[in-house]
């Protein structure tokens, strides 16, 4: 087992933004009137309340019951819930999905329900199965089905942070999955949060409660879901700062 860590932008930005979770009211009211008063001067900047409760989808399992993947994606999911976040889970029976074609209109109800919570998600974690080294088909096919999200105002994940955590049966294979799950997520438009988890098969990782019996990755599976919630909180002021820096074009 072992952690991968990944900036899109500089540190600086995550840590200025993230912060924003322990300011005081006072310093959050501070912040509406400096927004007002660069309206009324002529430099808008919208400015919109943090999201107390984010929508989180989670996303991934394997098709092979009892499986480390089910288990973390259930053990995040409950994480998310005890930050006072909105998870919904999307396992291999839900992501089970005719494969994706591009020129048929037509969906099931299930590639329905997958995709307007992905268009209605704050932050989306995704949990890998490996095979063959990259990400299953099955996870793959699901994530193709955002495609009908491109015409959106916010694009595919634009916006949104994804959680990434890797379950492979080999250690020789960590690197190709997670970067296979940044690649895509890079495509979509996402934000992979700087902390990725991946977790090697062969050892013990649940007891039969679901609770994590390894002190180290329990602690990274938290981190991991904070930074997720955190983003999803803050997005908004996050992407003032990016715009600000001259780090993202409406025309991109």
């Amino acid at each position: 087992m072992e952690q991968t860590q990944h900036f899109d932008v500089e540190d600086s930005v995550w840590a200025s933004c993230l912060a924003q979770q322990s300011k005081s009211p006072a310093a959050v009211r501070g912040q509406v009137a400096t927004a007002n008063t660069r309206e009324s001067t002529g430099e808008a900047e919208q400015f919109k309340m943090r999201k107390t409760s984010p929508r989180i989808v989670l996303v991934g399992g394997s098709t092979t019951p009892g499986t480390t993947a089910q288990s973390v994606l259930n053990h995040v999911a409950q994480l998310v819930r005890e930050m006072n976040g909105l998870p919904e889970v999307f396992d291999s029976s839900e992501i089970d999905l005719p494969m994706f074609a591009p020129e048929s209109p037509a969906r099931t109800s299930a590639a329905l329900r997958l995709i307007e919570s992905l268009r209605a998600s704050d932050g989306v974690i995704l949990v890998g199965a490996s095979c063959h080294g990259t990400i299953s088909g099955m996870l793959k096919n699901a994530l193709d089905y955002a495609e009908d999200m491109v015409r959106d105002p916010s694009p595919y994940f634009d916006g949104r942070p994804v959680g990434l955590i890797a379950t492979e049966s080999a250690s020789r294979e960590m690197g190709g999955m997670m970067m296979s799950l940044r690649s895509v997520v890079h495509a979509l438009r996402g934000w992979p949060t700087p902390l990725g988890i991946t977790i090697t098969g062969g050892t013990v990782v649940f007891d039969r409660d679901g609770n994590c019996v390894q002190p180290d990755l329990a602690k990274q599976m938290r981190v991991l879901a904070q930074q997720v919630m955190g983003f999803a909180r803050n997005a908004d002021d996050i992407g003032a700062t990016l715009r600000t820096r001259h780090l993202q074009d409406a025309n991109i």
